[in-house]
Order: structure tokens, then C-alpha cells, then sequence
């Protein structure tokens, strides 16, 4: 009988440290810095400027965004903060597929900082 490991084995005085762990078949680790998130958050507020006349409320989601933006400036940045300004942000531009891609690929990255 063969035994397949899909774990992690640690013996004696072995220590792991890392920002990111995947373990398991197919599992995959991301890292994604605070830098990246900003970027996303600025292509967002793009978004925004362009698609504006196609938004009910263009000005709400940019100060959601924004307040997203201030959050992750902080010395110590909550997930939950950003995440829940995101999850507003997203509701005032569902209109526009493009904007909800955008939203939704910041909200995936800031899981990462969790």
C-alpha cells in the first residue's frame, strides 16, 4: 500500500513563517502587497470618472472608494473596513460590468490581507 502525503509533515524544531501557505494538492499562495490594492483602488476611481453618466450615484461610490483608499493608507489597515466600503461601493455601480470586474478584483485582493 502507498501513502500519498497531501500535508505537511514538521518534525523536531522545524518552524514555518510566511505571509501566504498553501498546502494540498492544487492549492496555490498569492501575495499581494498594499501597493497592488492601491493601484486596483485607483483603476476603480477611474472607472468611476469614466462610466460616471452611467451611474445613478457616481459621487457615493467614489466616497466609498476613497474611504477604502484611507483605510488601507493606515498604519494598520483593516480587511473588514475596506471590505465592507468595497461591498458599498459595489452597490452604486452595478451598471457597469466593467466596474464591478474592477470592485470585485480589489475585494479578491484585499482577502489576502487577512
Amino acid at each position: 500500500m502507498s501513502y500519498i502525503n497531501n500535508g505537511v509533515q514538521l518534525g523536531g524544531s522545524a518552524r514555518i513563517q510566511a505571509t501566504n501557505l498553501a498546502v494540498g494538492v492544487g492549492a496555490q499562495a498569492y501575495s499581494t502587497g498594499s501597493d497592488d490594492i492601491a493601484g486596483r483602488l485607483d483603476e476603480v476611481l477611474r472607472l468611476i470618472e469614466v462610466h460616471r453618466s452611467a451611474l445613478e450615484e457616481p459621487d457615493l461610490a467614489r466616497a466609498e472608494v476613497e474611504m477604502a483608499r484611507t483605510e488601507l493608507a493606515a498604519r494598520k489597515p483593516r480587511a473588514d473596513r475596506i471590505l465592507a466600503a468595497l461591498q458599498r461601493a459595489g452597490e452604486h455601480v452595478t451598471a457597469v460590468g466593467a466596474l464591478t470586474a474592477a470592485v470585485q478584483a480589489v475585494v479578491t485582493s484585499v482577502g489576502s490581507l487577512v
